[in-house]
């Protein structure tokens, strides 16, 4: 298994990560927001057995995909720093639906959606801002997301997003902390650092992922762990 992740992922929780897989380091220059510059989800969607890379990519990051046997769809919309081009790719993917600001959402990414349901939400930064699990819950730290979510049926917990690491900015977001691979979530911070940890714990529970935590401090939105589960 191989994972893509920001460079600037604190190296502790690099340093545990490579103990259960083998990761691609994220890192662009003058693309976008510095604070945004090395979010897998960014630059990234994966939708089943297929992942759409941003046309603006950097070629080295196209050559470490390929040398480790990752197939691409490549989309039409440039990582910018300005809307869509920040926001284009960074879809919230589910088994059933995706949820994302329909007006930002990448024309590849909605022509290989099958037969998922589209929730239109306003923020653009669906993927950071939430979490997908099994079946039909989420947990998010956008309430705009969390409400429409509850009005589309589905099983929503907001969190609000304190005390969540990103440097450059006030503080991050949620989903931007975590990555799914199987029946394991990881998350690159502690949970007892964090003002809603246990309430956290519990969701987690709740729906049976072994939670691994890659480091001993405050939650660090990281734009994700991309896990490439193909």
């Amino acid at each position: 298994m191989i994972a893509v992740i920001d460079k600037k992922m604190p190296e502790a929780a690099k340093e545990k990560l490579s103990g259960y897989c083998e990761f691609i380091e994220l890192e662009t220059n003058q693309i976008t927001f510095d604070y945004l510059s090395g979010h897998p989800d960014i630059f990234f969607t994966q939708i089943d057995d297929k992942l759409v890379v941003a046309p603006n990519i950097p070629q080295e990051i196209r050559e470490k995909l390929e040398l480790n046997g990752i197939d691409y769809i490549e989309g039409c919309t440039s990582v910018s720093d300005s809307y869509p081009g920040y926001s284009a790719y960074n879809v919230a993917v589910a088994n059933k639906y995706i949820i994302h600001d329909k007006g930002a959402t990448d024309n590849i990414i909605k022509q290989n959606m099958g037969n998922r349901k589209f929730i239109h939400v306003r923020q653009s930064l669906s993927k950071c801002s939430t979490l997908c699990l099994k079946e039909n819950v989420i947990i998010t730290s956008d309430m705009g997301i969390h409400k429409t979510c509850l009005q589309n049926n589905l099983d929503s917990s907001y969190i609000a997003p304190n005390r969540i690491t990103l440097p450059g900015q006030k503080y991050g977001l949620l989903g931007g902390c975590f990555g799914v691979s199987e029946d394991k979530l990881f998350i690159c911070g502690s949970l007892s650092k964090f003002s809603a940890g246990n309430l956290l714990k519990n969701l987690i529970s709740k729906n049976r992922y072994e939670l691994v935590e890659l480091y001993d401090g405050p939650l660090f939105d990281c734009g994700s762990i991309l896990f490439l589960n193909f």
